[in-house]
């Protein structure tokens, strides 16, 4: 392509206000971190990174759940979670937001396999050892191990990996109540 067609393009690109594309938080720094998050507990510390692209999006997550809701006393998880939709924003506030938006309201995310239990999940006493939790999970991470990526024995994409266990404790954090779909049901039922 010649530099001038490049040029003209991209000049029109700047010129319109309607074709303005904010910088986004994740795609760039990839790492999103609030003092107050929203989907942690008492509006704790929150913490979101872009862990890949390969395969679908793929985040780490650090937040405090509610009192009594795990199993060894510990209130902060770090965990590995699949979403069927880009978690981004122009400030960490709104990429928080926006984790809410797609994970929780829309529950627009998906279970992934783990060989091992600290594959994909970690609890942990404090915000800072579910930090660091996160950084083993991201170090172990491997998008071939964490999805169906093996034919079943009718052709099927949905066997799991060797070793693998589908891991359902995303839905334990981030709920089944797909709360925007209810939303839409009570608005379509009191037309």
């Amino acid at each position: 392509m010649s530099e001038s067609i490049q040029h003209s393009v991209t000049t029109a690109l700047a010129a319109n206000r309607h074709c303005a594309i904010a910088p986004k938080l994740l795609a760039t720094n990839r790492l999103a971190f609030v003092e107050r998050g929203s989907m942690s507990h008492g509006g704790e510390r929150e913490l979101i990174t872009l862990v890949s692209e390969d395969s679908g999006y793929w985040y780490g997550h650090v937040l405090r759940l509610p009192p009594g809701r795990s199993t060894n006393g510990c209130d902060w998880v770090a965990i590995l979670v699949s979403a069927g939709k880009r978690i981004d924003g122009a400030t960490a506030e709104e990429v928080i937001q926006c984790a809410r938006e797609v994970l929780v309201r829309r529950c627009d995310y998906e279970p992934c396999y783990a060989q091992d239990p600290e594959d994909t999940f970690s609890l942990e006493p404090t915000f800072e050892e579910a930090c660091a939790a996160l950084a083993r999970i991201i170090g172990r991470f491997d998008p071939a191990k964490r999805t169906e990526t093996m034919l079943d024995e009718f052709g099927f994409d949905n066997a799991p990996p060797p070793g693998g266990h589908l891991d359902l404790r995303c839905m334990d954090v981030y709920g089944l109540s797909c709360e925007a779909l209810r939303e839409e049901e009570e608005r379509r039922t009191h037309r």
